[in-house]
């Protein structure tokens, strides 16, 4: 079976996705909010969409000049995910705990 995959769109996605967690885009006081507030767990995901697109382009193969773009576009998504990854661990070293970069609820600061 030949399909034709149009990885523009999902380039186009994930320069989004970035661009909105990292808030380089002009955002409303309350998505930035909203933004801060969730982070971990956006990250979290965006680490799991990019594991399932890495197994999804595993499955692909390509030829000739083709597979040069196949495989820069694999590329991507792994910069994607390192992004994403990266940032997980940022908010760990702030404070943020594994737990919360799980998508846990923070433990409280008191007692231990």
């Amino acid at each position: 079976m030949k399909v034709e995959f149009d990885t523009g769109n999902l380039s186009g996605m994930m320069s989004l996705w970035r661009d909105a967690t990292d808030m380089k885009v002009k955002l409303s006081d309350e998505a930035k909010l909203h933004m801060l507030v969730n982070r971990a767990r956006m990250l979290k995901n965006m680490v799991g969409v990019a594991d399932h697109w890495r197994t999804f382009l595993q499955a692909c193969s390509a030829s000739g000049d083709d597979l040069s773009k196949l495989n820069a576009f694999r590329d991507e998504v792994a910069s994607f995910r390192q992004w994403a990854t990266d940032g997980l661990n940022e908010l760990k070293e702030l404070g943020a705990g594994e737990s919360v970069a799980d998508g846990e609820e923070s433990p409280s600061n008191g007692g231990s």
